[in-house]
């Protein structure tokens, strides 16, 4: 709380980050915070107050002011979300520690960026150009993952990583009782949505939830887990380190480069498209039974393969080597885009 900057967005009771700076001077004001916090965290009992939210949208892209394009945040109390931000560390410490973590996605790790990614990218592509190898990238990125995550899956996947019940419960009780109001430059609203006892609770784990980096990350640990005990992904040895490696994908956060490979030259182009089909709808499925699902605007694939014309090994082209890839879409079949190895 003492590193918070004031000028944080404050939440709809008026509390803001200044006030509970100026308490952490006061040593009987801070004991009255602490213990309020702590009360929350060992019981798993959600205040009423911190069951309000103001929602702003803030444009993903500039200029864009499609409202479909815009990303929602939830600006909840001050308080809560700091116990929040303590439930994502002690998860991302306790994975660290136990290595129960996973190094296809960096996203959320500290220290990592996704120049990182592409770095490793770059290496893996030289690294199958020089063995002379096949692999098959799918591109996918998914469809508001904080904000379709299920709340059982958030919920066994912390506790995977060490998070006691109570204040994964009182997180998830505070999401699913919340009563939203929109936030514009013109004021907030004074009618609210959210919170009917009468009807399914709402999922997600909303976006400024600070625990929600390290519950995707918790999440997509078990997913590249399971894609890995199925067979799919790169496995080879590093050429410098000599290192067993097996890759599924190169990702950060929910951007994700699937891959899927051979060094078998009596493997045909069309059986590596119907491992790597298998290995799309394995990722898809898995994203699906946590609430998820693939955006299929943003989803492309391409084929890496080399040829020799003339004693020059050249990559080849997609009329070289025809396929296409299908993803489930929930029901409706969507054929996605297949680019060149040269095209971005």
């Amino acid at each position: 709380m003492k590193k918070s900057k004031e000028a944080t967005i404050g939440s709809r009771s008026g509390l803001h980050v200044g006030m509970f700076k100026a308490n952490s001077k006061v040593p009987g004001l801070a004991q009255l915070d602490a213990s309020m916090r702590s009360l929350s965290n060992c019981t798993g009992y959600s205040y009423k107050r911190s069951q309000t939210c103001a929602d702003v949208q803030l444009c993903k892209r500039s200029g864009n002011i499609n409202a479909k394009e815009h990303r929602t945040f939830c600006v909840s109390e001050i308080d809560s979300n700091t116990n929040f931000k303590l439930i994502g560390r002690q998860a991302m410490w306790n994975g660290e520690w136990a290595k129960a973590l996973i190094w296809d996605n960096l996203g959320g790790r500290k220290g990592m960026r996704p120049v990182k990614v592409s770095m490793n990218q770059r290496l893996l592509y030289d690294l199958i150009r020089a063995k002379r190898g096949r692999a098959v990238i799918m591109s996918n990125d998914a469809w508001g993952c904080y904000d379709r995550i299920a709340h059982i899956a958030i919920l066994l996947a912390l506790r995977r990583l060490g998070i006691p019940r109570p204040p994964i419960l009182a997180m998830l009780e505070m999401i699913q009782k919340m009563q939203h109001y929109i936030r514009t430059a013109f004021g907030e609203s004074t009618r609210s949505y959210g919170g009917d006892p009468s009807k399914p609770a709402p999922q997600g784990i909303l976006q400024g939830n600070r625990a929600g980096p390290a519950g995707w990350f918790a999440i997509c640990s078990i997913m590249i887990d399971c894609m890995k005990a199925e067979g799919y992904g790169y496995a080879d040895v590093s050429a410098i380190g000599q290192h067993a490696m097996n890759l599924v994908c190169f990702a950060f956060v929910d951007d994700t480069d699937l891959i899927h490979s051979t060094f078998d030259p009596s493997l045909t182009s069309a059986k590596l498209f119907d491992e790597a089909q298998a290995a799309l709808l394995a990722w898809e499925s898995l994203l699906s039974a946590t609430g998820g699902a693939l955006k299929p605007s943003k989803s492309y694939w391409c084929y890496l393969d080399y040829s020799c014309v003339r004693g020059v090994w050249k990559p080849k082209q997609i009329q070289d080597a025809p396929g296409e890839l299908i993803l489930h879409n929930k029901g409706t079949p969507y054929t996605i885009q297949r680019l060149e190895v040269h095209e971005a």
